[in-house]
Order: C-alpha cells, then structure tokens, then sequence
C-alpha cells in the first residue's frame, strides 16, 4: 500500500457471524414473501400500471431512463418521483420512439433539481442505440442479454459499469422484467445501487466499508450466501429489501415482517442486532 492510500475496511470475527447470520436468516424468506416485498418498490408501486398501454420494450426504456436520474430529488422518491413521473406520463399519448419518448419527459425533467446534469443524460441515452435496442426488445430477449446492456449502458454514457447511476438503471430494468413477468435472467453480476439507508445498515453489522465498493462486495457476499438456498433469488430482491428496511428502527422490524406473514423473520434480525 502506497502512502495516502487507504486501508482496506477489515472485518473482525463477530461481524463476520453475524454477517453470515444474517445471510441465513434471510435465507428462510419464502419465495412469496420475496415477491411482495419487490411489489412494495416505490417504481413497482407507480409505474406497473403503465405496462399494458406502452407495451414492453417502450416501457423498459422508460424505466432505465428515469432510473438514470433517480438522484438529487426534492424528497423521497417514493412521494416526489415517481409517482410525479407516472401522473405527468399518464397525461401524455404513448410514444411512438424513443425521440417522442424525449419530448414526454422534457417538462418533467427540466423542473426537477440537478437539470443541468439530468437532462444531458436523458437526451444522450434516449439518443443511443441502445435506447433503439430496447425499445424494439422482448422481455425474452433482454433477459438473455443483461450483462451486455449493462455494458452498453455504461459506454453510451461514459460510465464505470459500477456506477451508481449504471446500477440503480439496471435495477429498474430488472424491475421492468419483472414486471412483465418475465424472471429467468441473471442479475447476480450486478452490484447493489447502495446509498446512505444501505450504508447506515451495514455499519449496524459491524462493517464499516469506507468505499461504495467495498458496501457492495459486502452485500454481494451475502447475496451469494442467498444463492446457495434460493439460486432464484437476485441483487433486485435484496436490494429491495434492503432498502426499505434501512431505515426502520430495530423494534418495527418485527412489524415489517409480520406485513409479510413471517414474524419470526423479523425476530430473529431484531435479535441479531441487539447483540
């Protein structure tokens, strides 16, 4: 290690039980329960609806595009965003292209905060290619592809595929798949998107990861625990999950999990965390 370099986060023998704990304990999630908690996604919630009428390829685009700038919002995405962005769409005809598909989200994007860095981005990616590809897409065929878009996705922009940004897209694709029912693809390469609910959740496991790499290699470690159990299961459903757990107090934890018919699950991760 060079000087000014800084030293990787190390975990110590408690965080490490406790990390694979944790991993078991999520392990015992039913496959139903994993599935309701992705249908309480804030862009599940809002945008679902708008799939029959836009049909898929359209609509993935849609979601990648507004996954994109799902960052620096006026509040929490779940009231401020999305929901905002299905109303101003559902006021709209259907897009025809992509370039129709531009013009849509102009107004919308052009009065949210950070406009100046959101709005190259819309038009560069809705310019692409790649944009074209999805667009004329079938569920099948995307699912088949996720690590090339991702690729894709990353380039048209001038992006790490690592990103944040790259990542939480992707997230909204998955979703997107999901959405139409489609759930044979492979998101175990992509990283967890992670912000501060992720990162406030991982130091209350004793990691203290000082990158945002180093939180997903983290979660990634524990969604590979997962695999082993419930090969099914993806980077989508934990950080689903993850994220509307974060920011609960340990104590609602329960009631979070009883919502999902498994209180014991809830339980068993409040005693995880007393200790």
């Amino acid at each position: 290690m060079t000087a000014g370099q800084k030293a990787p986060p190390v975990e110590d023998a408690s965080a490490t039980d406790r990390r694979r704990e944790f991993a078991l304990i999520l392990a015992k999630i039913p496959k139903n329960a994993w599935r309701a908690v992705v249908h309480r996604e804030p862009e599940w919630q809002s945008m679902a609806a708008l799939l029959p009428a836009w049909g898929f390829g359209p609509f993935s685009a849609l979601m990648v595009a507004a996954g994109l700038n799902d960052y620096f919002l006026k509040g929490k995405a779940e009231i401020v965003y999305w929901p905002r962005l299905r109303e101003s769409l559902l006021a709209c005809a259907v897009p025809a292209s992509p370039g129709e598909l531009l013009s849509r989200l102009l107004p919308f994007y052009e009065s949210e905060r950070a406009a100046g860095r959101k709005l190259p981005t819309l038009k560069r990616f809705l310019a692409s290619p790649l944009a074209e590809r999805l667009w004329n897409a079938t569920p099948q065929e995307l699912a088949a592809d996720i690590s090339s878009i991702r690729r894709a996705l990353a380039e048209t922009l001038a992006q790490d595929e690592n990103d944040k940004q790259i990542v939480f897209a992707m997230k909204c694709l998955g979703l997107a798949l999901l959405m139409a029912g489609e759930e044979r693809f492979d998101s175990s390469s992509l990283p967890l998107p992670g912000d501060s609910r992720l990162r406030k959740l991982t130091r209350r496991l004793g990691f203290d990861a000082r990158a945002q790499r180093d939180m997903q290699k983290f979660w990634q470690s524990i969604l590979d625990e997962l695999h082993r159990a419930q090969p099914e299961l993806s980077m989508i459903h934990l950080d689903s999950l993850l994220w509307q757990i974060a920011p609960l107090e340990r104590a609602r934890w329960v009631e979070y999990f009883s919502d999902l018919g498994i209180a014991e699950t809830g339980a068993s991760l409040e005693g995880l965390l007393k200790n």
